[in-house]
């Protein structure tokens, strides 16, 4: 049997869609493809290659086309077309920042990249001025939505035949299971707001768009950069702050994992990025935090700025 009437089949013994309403849908599809769908290095739109994590997004899709064939919402309509984003293509000219040095190096060395504006990460190379912001800043209506997030809560669903609510009958004098009859919603909340700089393992032209940069910040050793960023926060800061760095999970929210490090999890519509965070957690909880600037000192000798052309 083809691979999508498997995956069709499986998905009909387990519509974990079903409850779900059509704008949910056509918004998640828009999602997978926006993962998906690549750019070449002649600017076109090109698939995603067939590993693993190209799989996975195929059957997602299948699994979301699947449920608007059972309902009929099939081929798309104008509402769901609204929905559809992807990277945005050059052809016929090569992609803005494209540089295929850049992206084998993200493959194989120990690199990161931040995007951004060339006045902040060229003062950050130049004087080792760097701001970072509290967890809460993110939820921001103006930032683009590759940008925009709800660092402090992340909401998950459960279907209901996965799930087992008890209560006690008094009749029976006894515990009784029942399945929910839509999916179970849980919101996991972090306890506490806090401080997060991000960055990627991945060199993609695309982010220059995504996160409206203008220029590229090259680590050219993470090791290092992750001790210099930790020093200089205490520095500035307090030593009682806990601080941890590491890369991102993505988690699929109709999918969830058991236990959800708020901190480091993301919804996997964010999947492309390839993002390795730090984070700082203060002795107590607080609600209300500035961002902070603090300064790294001399980072020319492994660090340099890139620039698209």
């Amino acid at each position: 049997m083809e691979q999508h009437k498997l995956w069709r089949n499986l998905y009909r013994s387990h519509r974990y869609l079903e409850h779900k309403d059509n704008t949910y849908i056509y918004q998640r599809i828009g999602d997978i493809l926006n993962i998906f769908m690549i750019l070449n290095e002649k600017g076109q739109l090109a698939a995603h290659k067939l590993d693993d994590k190209g799989a996975y997004l195929i059957q997602k899709f299948t699994d979301a086309h699947e449920e608007l064939v059972l309902r009929k919402g099939w081929p798309p309509t104008e509402e769901m077309k609204k929905h559809l984003h992807f990277p945005e293509a050059s052809y016929p000219m090569q992609p803005l920042g494209w540089n295929n040095e850049l992206k084998e190096n993200s493959k194989n060395n120990n690199y990161l990249f931040k995007f951004g504006s060339r006045s902040y990460l060229q003062d950050m190379l130049d004087f080792g001025k760097m701001r970072i912001s509290p967890a809460s800043m993110y939820d921001d209506p103006s930032l683009n939505s590759a940008i925009r997030d709800e660092e402090l809560k992340l909401t998950v669903e459960y279907y209901p035949s996965d799930v087992m609510i008890s209560y006690y009958d008094p009749r029976r004098k006894e515990s009784v299971g029942v399945h929910p009859v839509s999916n179970l919603i849980k919101t996991v909340e972090a306890s506490t707001n806090y401080y997060v700089y991000c960055v990627s393992t991945d060199y993609k032209a695309r982010f220059f768009k995504d996160f409206s940069a203008d220029s590229c910040l090259i680590i050219k050793d993470a090791d290092r950069f992750v001790k210099t960023l930790a020093k200089a926060f205490y520095e500035k800061i307090s030593k009682e702050w806990n601080g941890y760095a590491g890369l991102v999970k993505y988690i699929d929210p109709l999918f969830p994992v058991e236990d959800i490090d708020i901190f480091f999890s993301k919804d996997f519509k964010y999947l492309y990025q390839s993002e390795f965070r730090f984070v700082w957690f203060p002795p107590k909880a607080e609600k209300n935090l500035d961002s902070v600037f603090v300064n790294l000192g001399n980072i020319n000798d492994y660090c340099e700025l890139n620039f698209p052309k």
